[in-house]
Parts: C-alpha cells; structure tokens; sequence
C-alpha cells in the first residue's frame, strides 16, 4: 500500500484487462475495438475481481485490494493445511509452527512475475486441499458441494492451480486408500468436485480462442524458479 503501482511484471497487462472490461461499451475508441465473450473461461480471477471495484475505486486502490485479499487467503490456506496435515482436522485453532515459514512462500516467483491469477488460484487450492485432508472420509452432500463450488472458482482463476489441485488430491487419496488397504467408493464419489470445471473446460475448447498452449517442462522449472536480473544498459557503441 506504500506504492500506487506495485512493481510486478505482468501487473500492468491484468490492470488494463480489467478496465477495458469496467469501461466496456462506453463508446471509448480503445474498448469499439474489443468483443467482451459471455463464456467464463479459466485464468481470470483479477477480470472477475477487480473489475467490480472500479465503480468506486480507483484502478490501483482496486489493485492494492486483490493484492491484499490473495495474500490474506494464502496466509489462510497455510493455517489451515497445517492443521489438517497435523491432524488436527478443519477445526479452529493456533497455527503450526511448522506452517509458518510457508507464509513466505506467498511471494512466490510466478507471484513476482505478475502473475496474480495463477497465484489466487493457488491459495484457493491450498485452502481446498486442507479442506480435503482435513475432512479425510467423512464425506457428506455438503461437503462435497462446498469442494465443488471451490474447484469451479480455481478453474475460474487459474487453470495450472487446479491442475495442482488434483494432482494433491490424487496423491493423498492414494496415501490413504494404502494406509487403509482398501478403496472406499466415497473416495470416487469425491472426485464430482472437479465435474464442472472439466465441463467448463472442455466447453470452451470449441470456442474462438479456447485453445489451451502447454509449455514444455523446461520453461515450466524455469518459471518456479527465481530470476535474478539487472536493468539493462544502452549500449553507445551499438549501431542501429
């Protein structure tokens, strides 16, 4: 909240999104050329967030919010998988000692890059696990509604950070069902939650746009981790 601007690098793309968006049919010359699409597609928590913000505040104040939201949720996440991983279930309580240098983990360095829909995904599937670590095989109709309505939203942010998610989810109900030697039909059961995200997804691949470039795992490693760099320098010698 000290800057107007904070110093992300893809901040500024995600800012402009979300006024086009805000001023999107006002006859301004910039949004004649755009066609705002009614279908929800994945990767665009800071264009459902911030946009609403800006009838009131301004673009940055709008950002400084979602900012501010994402790293209270991750700080959340980090509580409350802490607990579940300790067994202590999803029930109130001190955080994990263990858990707290986590809270560092929050200015990741996909975060530092700028991006913020990637990253409020991730606390939200943070969040998710520890709910469903934190439930184990309890199971009901409510539960499962309330890890579905969670996943729908983490597609909406963030289609990587769901991918994480499942990725979590299948290796702690592998972890269970051979703590237990034996496979409970609930466990199938759970996996609904991810329904209408994959229906959401696969919707959007016939339309224009839909299509999804995977990055090779290469880039992937490079992006997770740090990236030290320096401004660059003119050269007076270079020729034009």
């Amino acid at each position: 909240w000290s800057v107007a601007l904070v110093p992300l690098t893809d901040l500024p793309l995600h800012m402009a999104r979300a006024y086009l968006m805000r001023h999107y049919g006002d006859g301004s010359a910039m949004v004649s050329y755009l066609e705002l699409s009614p279908v929800p597609r994945h990767n665009a928590a800071f264009d459902l967030l911030a946009p609403p913000l800006l009838g009131s505040l301004s673009l940055e104040r709008a950002t400084q919010w979602f900012l501010t939201l994402y790293l209270l949720l991750f700080a959340a996440a980090c509580h409350w998988l802490g607990r579940a991983v300790s067994g202590d279930g999803t029930r109130f309580g001190p955080p994990r000692p263990a858990m707290l240098p986590c809270l560092f983990l929050s200015c990741h360095a996909s975060f530092l890059y700028g991006y913020v829909n990637f990253s409020f995904g991730l606390a939200l599937a943070l969040l998710a696990l520890a709910l469903r670590i934190g439930w184990g095989r309890r199971w009901t109709v409510l539960r499962i509604a309330i890890l579905t309505a969670l996943c729908t939203l983490i597609y909406l942010s963030h289609l990587a950070a769901l991918g994480i998610l499942g990725l979590a989810w299948v290796l702690w109900t592998l972890h269970e069902c051979l703590q237990a030697r034996r496979i409970c039909l609930r466990d199938a059961a759970a996996f609904a939650a991810f329904i209408p995200a994959a229906a959401l997804y696969f919707f959007t691949l016939g339309e224009p746009h839909g299509a999804v470039a995977w990055a090779g795992p290469r880039l992937k490693l490079l992006h997770r981790l740090p990236q030290p760099s320096t401004p660059s320098r003119s050269n007076p010698r270079s020729r034009s």
